[in-house]
């Protein structure tokens, strides 16, 4: 791996030659390893298919969820990123077992989405799948307050509501929905209505934004 590592600092390498490094990468058997590499080829890696074909096999060999969300980190600490690279790095998370690995993983792209409805519908379906309803309702808050959300958007989050078992993590996501939605009828109708699935005190609370 060190050699790797030492190749990717001193070498500008070139579309093959970072299809077969990350070959390598997806051959390793420690998740460590993978991901010291994945890290440091991340402020280097090329754009184009076979490129993100075989970043995504290398990163689906990596077994620990925490190697795999600091490789997601990495990676988004590069600006700008590519609709596609951005797609990639939210189907990577959908990987990641982990509530809490998945839930950061996903904050750390929040900022790449942009105002692209297709980013933010993969980016509410990915956190959908996370079971902590605490983490579930802090990631999708974080997409509320921090992307630009459109109508579809908004949508996409409050479906996602409906999956959350606990009252008072949906009433804190549907607090901070209200807080920034626009007064569209449709967004309203389906705001009330998630709210109706709550309990008495929680409801009322929601209910008042």
């Amino acid at each position: 791996r060190r050699v790797l590592d030492a190749l990717i600092a001193r070498q500008t390498l070139g579309a093959d030659a970072q299809v077969a490094l990350l070959g390598v990468v997806a051959d390793m058997d420690s998740s460590y390893e993978q991901r010291q590499v994945l890290v440091a080829l991340a402020p280097k890696l090329g754009a184009g298919d076979a490129i993100g074909a075989a970043w995504s096999r290398a990163m689906a060999a990596v077994d620990s969820d925490y190697e795999k969300k600091s490789v997601i980190e990495a990676m988004a600490k590069r600006a700008p990123l590519a609709t596609a690279e951005v797609q990639r790095l939210i189907k990577a998370t959908r990987e990641i077992d982990s509530d809490y690995e998945r839930a950061r993983a996903l904050g750390s792209l929040v900022r790449h989405l942009g105002a692209d409805a297709s980013l933010v519908r993969d980016f509410a379906e990915s956190a959908g799948g996370i079971d902590s309803d605490y983490e579930k309702s802090r990631v999708l808050s974080t997409l509320v307050r921090d992307a630009k959300l459109d109508k579809s958007g908004f949508e996409a989050v409050l479906r996602a509501v409906r999956n959350i078992d606990s009252d008072y993590e949906a009433k804190n996501l549907l607090t901070t929905l209200a807080s920034r939605m626009p007064n569209d009828a449709d967004l309203v109708a389906a705001y009330r209505n998630a709210a109706r699935q709550l309990g008495d005190h929680e409801r009322r609370a929601a209910e008042r934004r």
